[in-house]
């Protein structure tokens, strides 16, 4: 399954699979483990390649703010061009 957001006007697409049970991500040719468990509506565990992280994330919107290791990330969905608009709309999207 891929996921396409953009962070700072950029459109980044990140990939996911499942693995007997494992999920791995990849973006920009590298390849991560990935474990995630909810502590609490918006707190998260996210573990990567052995290393967790606490990572906070609040909805404002089509926006979500992502809080990991200090640092705030607006995440928004890609704004689709017109004939992709129609082309969405038609297919019932």
């Amino acid at each position: 399954m891929n996921i396409e957001f953009v962070v700072a006007e950029k459109q980044y697409t990140l990939s996911v699979e499942e693995k007997t049970g494992e999920f791995f991500v990849s973006t920009g040719g590298k390849k991560s483990k990935v474990e995630c468990r909810q502590l609490s509506p918006s707190v998260y565990a996210l573990g990567i390649n052995g290393r967790t992280r606490l990572v906070h994330i609040v909805q404002d919107g089509d926006k979500k703010f992502v809080r990991l290791e200090g640092r705030v990330v607006c995440l928004e969905k890609p704004k689709k061009d017109k004939t992709r608009a129609a082309a969405d709309s038609s297919m019932g999207i």
